[in-house]
């Protein structure tokens, strides 16, 4: 049995979009902008930081 097929959540194009757009949002709003963001739009910034080069700290929850 293969592990399932998983895709992306959204096309390069869609990414970097909806990243532009969340950024306008924060630009234009600013801590109201950020407010105002989708989770998709989140998960592009994120997903577009890493395209261009930047490692994730890995996350050490504290007991």
């Amino acid at each position: 049995m293969s592990a399932p097929k998983t895709h992306a959540p959204f096309s390069e194009d869609e990414m970097l979009d909806l990243a532009a757009r969340a950024i306008g949002k924060i630009d234009a709003r600013g801590s109201r902008g950020i407010e105002r963001l989708t989770n998709d739009e989140i998960e592009a910034m994120a997903l577009t930081l890493v395209c261009l080069g930047m490692k994730p700290i890995p996350y050490h929850q504290e007991t």
